[in-house]
């Protein structure tokens, strides 16, 4: 069985984060978050409404601004060609 996901990792960057550490800082982060228990979303908008509760930034302002998102679902497959 083959399975597919997809993942948008956002990093917010607040006042107090007063000393930008870097890569490996991502790094932990990432590994943290792929060893717990992963949340499961019927619609990325339930995502998204989860995501706001943890973040500063409007997640309209996030759409707005990020090529990722707009193009998401956009992917064309080989088979189109």
């Amino acid at each position: 069985i083959k399975r597919q996901a997809t993942i948008f990792i956002f990093r917010e960057i607040r006042k107090e984060y007063y000393a930008p550490l870097g890569v490996g800082v991502v790094r932990e982060t990432a590994r943290r978050t792929f060893n717990s228990n992963p949340k499961h979303f019927d619609t990325i908008d339930e995502a998204f409404k989860d995501m706001q509760t943890r973040i500063e930034i409007s997640m309209d302002e996030i759409k707005e601004k990020s090529w990722i998102l707009e193009n998401y679902g956009k992917q064309k497959s080989i088979f189109d060609f």
